[in-house]
């Protein structure tokens, strides 16, 4: 809950701005804390603007059966994995596993890590090498470290 509130509080300065960031959440059966999806819109709002994102941005919450077959259907890899990013020119989509960010014991917080590591691909940043992986690494604690008190 830290993190909803942080967000919160540091994304009052950010409303208003031409960026439209849309979050849904896809699977039945997922309760997300009160909040949480308003705290992701503002949240990835004002990093898309910081990053100099200017498009509709599609989040879509989903579950570990979904995430199997876009992995395997878009990376040619079997399973789940915990965030995927399309940078489609027009409608630019970032799918979050729910499932992971409750194993890893904080769902709020991963969802905004794992929606800001997508925010990062569409902006065009990788994680190909060490060095690409390591400003990725800086860039995502850097605007997380800014948003949570």
């Amino acid at each position: 809950m830290k993190i909803i509130r942080g967000i919160l509080w540091r994304f009052k300065e950010g409303v208003g701005y031409n960026i439209f960031v849309d979050v849904k959440v896809y699977r039945d059966g997922i309760k997300t804390p009160k909040g949480l999806v308003s705290a992701l819109e503002m949240f990835l709002r004002g990093t898309a603007r910081r990053e100099g994102i200017r498009s509709r941005l599609s989040v879509i919450i989903t579950g570990d059966e979904r995430m199997a077959w876009l992995n395997e259907t878009f990376r040619g890899r079997k399973g789940p994995t915990d965030v995927l990013a399309f940078p489609d020119e027009d409608l630019p989509e970032i799918y979050l596993s729910w499932d992971e960010a409750v194993r890893r014991g904080d769902p709020a917080g991963e969802c905004a890590r794992l929606a800001l590591h997508g925010l990062l691909h569409i902006a065009g940043y990788d994680h190909k090498d060490k060095d690409s992986a390591a400003e990725m690494r800086r860039l995502e604690e850097e605007y997380l470290l800014c948003w949570i008190f």
